[in-house]
């Protein structure tokens, strides 16, 4: 049982251990190439999500946003989805 123990203890130090020994007073961040990431990476979602919607979409007639009350046919059953995906993500 003692071994068990001091193995955790051991893993439980050397995890934490790298995030101690970090020095906090020197930042090496490029901004100039995080910008050009983050413009790229958001160039490149939206494009492709752009070239998805007239991949799939461009057959189909477009209308405007619609909701449907579906209360009476499922019996509220799409709630306890929604609480089940927000359970398994989280």
């Amino acid at each position: 049982m003692t071994r068990i123990a001091g193995v955790l203890v051991y893993w439980a130090v050397s995890a934490v251990a790298p995030a101690l020994a970090q020095d906090t007073t020197v930042s090496n961040l490029n901004r100039e190439r995080m910008v050009g990431v983050v413009a790229a990476g958001g160039l490149a979602i939206t494009g492709s999500l752009i070239a998805l919607d007239r991949a799939w979409f461009e057959q189909y007639e477009q209308v405007p946003f619609q909701t449907f009350n579906d209360g009476d046919e499922w019996y509220q059953m799409d709630k306890a989805g929604h609480v089940w995906s927000a359970y398994t993500l989280g």
